[in-house]
């Protein structure tokens, strides 16, 4: 295996960790669900839960590529796609437990020009 690195060789990679100030959740885009399009987030249920959603209420997306604002949107938090009509947006709770954005039979990341990666953000809130 060899002898350790030394720090100096190390190389760190920038890291969003979800946040929740003043009523707004922040977070990374780490992953597409690439087979469907939906844009997957880093930040967890439970951090979500703590701006007090309930099902049906609208939340405001804002999505950012660096510093530039891609995607503004306010959709519903919805337990299952059923509960959109067609083609229509929702926020739920990933296979992960994590927030994630949707069309309903749509491909959400290609309809609004979404990405993943470290330079990729999700910021939300209560409308």
């Amino acid at each position: 295996m060899g002898p350790p690195l030394p720090p100096e060789k190390l190389i760190s990679i920038p890291y969003r960790k979800p946040a929740l100030k003043d009523g707004q959740l922040s977070g990374l885009i780490p992953v597409l669900d690439v087979q469907y399009g939906n844009v997957w987030s880093n930040i967890p249920k439970d951090l979500f839960d703590q701006i007090h959603p309930a099902i049906g209420d609208p939340i405001r997306v804002r999505i950012y590529h660096g510093d530039r604002l891609v995607d503004e949107a306010v959709v519903p938090y919805r337990r299952t796609f059923g509960e959109v009509p067609v083609g229509q947006p929702m926020l739920y709770i990933n296979s992960l437990m994590n927030v994630a954005v949707a069309l309903n039979q749509g491909n959400y990341a290609a309809a609004h020009h979404v990405e993943s990666g470290l330079d990729w953000f999700i910021e939300l809130s209560r409308k």
